[in-house]
């Protein structure tokens, strides 16, 4: 017989049967252990209901532990979600910045393009310049102006 089969047969729980057992010095691993017979006659022998004094106890317990694990859990949520919102809202600043940049080739505002800066239209006006100046043979790399710094070679003709 397994242990928590004595304890349906006992009508308790196989924990309480469990806990039992340890305090009789018992060999048992877990509640499907399978029971020596004299080990089920020490537990029968030896089986003590607990009294609802302690059975309300230890609800109360577990239930006060189960509260501070759903506080707990709700301020890391509340913590992780303003964290979201925050990378959200700097993200969002990003992008705007990025939209709002005129040109990265305006020289008369002296600006520098914010980093990650998507060149667009100005990439064929940088093309057109240097393709004028290259020679037979020449190669030119343009490294970092592409999405994910991927390079783009340009042999000349």
């Amino acid at each position: 017989m397994r242990l928590f089969e004595l304890a349906q047969e006992l009508k308790t729980s196989d924990r309480d049967l469990y806990r039992q057992a340890q305090a009789l010095e018992l060999e048992i691993a877990n509640v499907v252990s399978l029971l020596d017979p004299e080990d089920e006659r020490a537990l029968r022998d030896g089986f003590q209901r607990p009294l609802e004094a302690d059975v309300a106890a230890e609800e109360r317990r577990v239930a006060a532990a189960l509260e501070a694990k759903r506080i707990e859990a709700a301020d890391l949520l509340r913590s992780s979600i303003a964290a979201d919102a925050e990378a959200l809202d700097a993200a969002r600043d990003r992008a705007l910045a990025m939209l709002s940049f005129d040109h990265p080739l305006d020289a008369a505002k002296g600006e520098e393009p914010p980093p990650g800066t998507p060149l667009g239209d100005g990439l064929s006006r940088i093309e057109e310049a240097v393709f004028d100046g290259l020679g037979a043979g020449d190669v030119l790399v343009i490294a970092g102006s592409c999405p994910g710094d991927v390079s783009k070679s340009y042999p000349s003709e």
